[in-house]
């Protein structure tokens, strides 16, 4: 299970899919993430990279959480959709890099269903709404 940014190298630099999110220790009640153990992750993420590398990745911060939340529990995910995700941790600039720890560290969108195979390596997250590849989008407001 990925926990922690060096385990996310794994990954890779670029987008990779969220397959599915299952809550753990959190849960929203009243659009605020609650959490029944403070030890135990929000929830988790399947995610997978272009080169098909499928992993587990625990979710510790609560606006992620909170994100993942409104995609997969409220709005929903369509059968002719797919999440896609950048890990942003060094897209946080100046004195925000001084709390990078604390700070959310996915940027997240659903798109059409296969739109991920298209994107993968040549698309950079903010482009992403712009270019029409993305129905929507959630990311912590301090992202640029």
């Amino acid at each position: 299970m990925i926990l922690t940014d060096k385990q996310w190298k794994s990954v890779g630099k670029d987008s990779f899919l969220i397959a599915d999110f299952a809550p753990l220790a959190g849960f929203v009640e009243n659009e605020e993430v609650k959490s029944v153990d403070a030890r135990t992750p929000y929830g988790t993420i399947d995610i997978e990279n272009e080169s098909s590398l499928r992993e587990t990745a625990a979710i510790t911060h609560k606006v992620d959480f909170l994100n993942l939340w409104s995609i997969f529990k409220e709005r929903g995910v369509k059968d002719d959709e797919e999440v896609i995700a950048f890990y942003i941790k060094d897209r946080y600039k100046g004195l925000l890099r001084l709390t990078i720890s604390t700070l959310p560290k996915l940027w997240m969108f659903i798109c059409h269903k296969g739109t991920y195979k298209n994107i993968v390596g040549i698309i950079l997250p903010e482009n992403m709404i712009s270019t029409g590849l993305a129905i929507q989008e959630w990311k912590h407001e301090l992202i640029k």
